[in-house]
C-alpha cells in the first residue's frame, strides 16, 4: 500500500495509531516519509536516528531567508544520546525582527558567534551521514532551508529518510 506523505501525525491517526504510543514505541516499527518518493513506508527497527532543528532569519528560503542555527542529537534505539551537533551560521543575512522575537538570536550575536555556511553544512552532512532525520515540520521547513544551503555550497541535496512529527 502506497500512502502519500501528508504528515506523520495524520498518517498515524488515519490508521488508528495513537501518537503518544507511536512515539513511545517508534523504534519498534517506524513509519517514515521517504524524502525521494513522497511515500510512507514501514521500516525495521533502526539503531540510530538524528533528531534535529534549525533557527532561521525568516520563513521563506526561496526569498533569501537562511539558517542561523542548526542543532542535532544522534540517538540510539533506546533514546540515549550518542553525539551532539550545534553550530551558529553567519551568512550575513539579517533576521526579520519578528523572527528574533521567536528565537532570540540577534544579528549581532550571529555576527560574533556564527561560522560560514561552507564550514557548517559539510560538518552537519558528515555528522548525519545516511541516518534517518527526525524533527517537527522538518519536511516542509527545515529540509527546504538545509537543501538550499547544500546546493548553494556545491553539495547535493540531502537524500536522508525523514520522520516528520508534525
Amino acid at each position: 500500500m502506497q500512502i502519500q506523505c501528508l504528515n506523520y501525525t495524520t498518517f498515524l491517526q488515519r490508521h488508528g495509531i495513537g501518537l503518544v504510543a507511536a512515539v513511545h514505541n517508534f523504534t519498534a516499527s517506524t513509519f517514515l516519509c521517504d524524502n525521494r518518493t513522497n511515500n510512507i513506508k514501514l521500516l525495521p527497527m533502526q539503531d540510530e536516528f538524528i533528531v534535529f532543528d534549525t533557527e532561521t532569519t525568516g520563513l521563506y528560503p526561496h526569498l533569501g531567508d537562511v539558517i542561523i542555527e542548526i542543532a542535532a542529537l544522534r540517538i540510539n534505539k533506546d533514546g540515549h544520546v550518542l553525539a551532539e551537533f550545534q553550530k551558529f551560521v553567519n551568512s550575513g543575512i539579517p533576521s526579520h525582527p519578528e523572527t528574533i522575537k521567536i528565537h532570540g538570536l540577534t544579528d549581532e550575536f550571529i555576527a560574533k558567534h556564527g561560522l560560514p555556511p561552507k564550514q557548517v553544512f559539510p560538518e552537519f552532512v558528515e555528522f548525519a551521514g545516511s541516518t534517518t532525520l527526525v524533527g517537527h515540520n522538518i519536511r516542509d521547513f527545515d529540509m527546504k532551508f538545509l537543501n538550499r544551503h547544500l546546493v548553494q555550497i556545491g553539495l547535493p541535496p540531502s537524500e536522508n529518510d525523514l520522520i516528520d512529527t508534525l
